[in-house]
């Protein structure tokens, strides 16, 4: 039996470039079970079609892709999101990072590259290189709104030496096969031990979890001894 399709949603407002990326994903072994004209329209097809990924702009009429995500994830949504975008700035990708995208492409990302990021996102990984990444971390961190709470330390407290370990090497943008080597395990594992942080957490994705990370390590707590 052959490898099981990726299958994804799109949304985009412009017809032309939408059924271009649709044509493009296809020829790439992607199934586009749905194209979707703005966000409104993308939720909808999500309730009507099983998929692994939605691709989805953020700037669109009706629903933006940024309220396309804050929706998505009120309502415990966890397919996968890929940001698809002509340009945007770090606060735009920060936020949608924060609404609990997991990642991000440029349109003018060439068609294999496009298709490398939806395999990741599928996976469970973050498709933000490990530099981006921690430039938004950076930002992120830089702000007064990145002191600790009370929650975050009674969450920090909650976790095993390990468990902060994994936090600290996801806060520097390891995907799960640098994980894995860092750590000594199979890919398998280090996937397993993400997941059970997010379930142990309560965040969305890895790249929340990061963030949450290196937000506790400016805050002055070192997440490899226990305090």
């Amino acid at each position: 039996m052959g490898e099981t399709l990726i299958r994804v949603i799109l949304a985009e407002d412009e017809t032309l470039l939408r059924g271009l990326l649709a044509q493009q994903l296809r020829a790439g072994g992607i199934e586009v079970v749905a194209e979707a004209e703005d966000g409104a329209a993308a939720l909808k097809a999500l309730e009507q079609h099983a998929v692994d990924v939605l691709l989805l702009d953020l700037q669109m009429p009706r629903l933006s892709g940024l309220d396309t995500l804050r929706r998505l994830r009120s309502q415990a949504q966890r397919t996968a999101v890929l940001v698809v975008t002509s340009l945007a700035t770090d606060e735009d990708l920060l936020s949608a990072l924060r609404e609990g995208a997991d990642g991000y492409v440029l349109k003018s990302t060439a068609p294999a590259k496009l298709v490398e990021a939806i395999e990741q996102v599928a996976r469970g990984e973050s498709a933000v290189s490990g530099p981006m990444l921690r430039r938004l971390i950076e930002k992120a961190t830089n702000t007064p709104s990145s002191q600790s709470s009370l929650a975050d330390r009674k969450l920090l407290a909650s976790l095993t030496p390990h468990e902060r370990m994994v936090v600290s090497l996801l806060g520097r943008g390891l995907s799960n096969q640098a994980l894995s080597s860092e750590l000594g395990v199979t890919v398998s594992t280090a996937k397993t031990y993400v997941s059970r942080l997010l379930t142990k957490s309560g965040m969305r994705n890895r790249t929340e979890l990061a963030l949450w990370g290196v937000q506790m390590e400016r805050a002055g707590f070192d997440l490899l001894k226990s305090d």
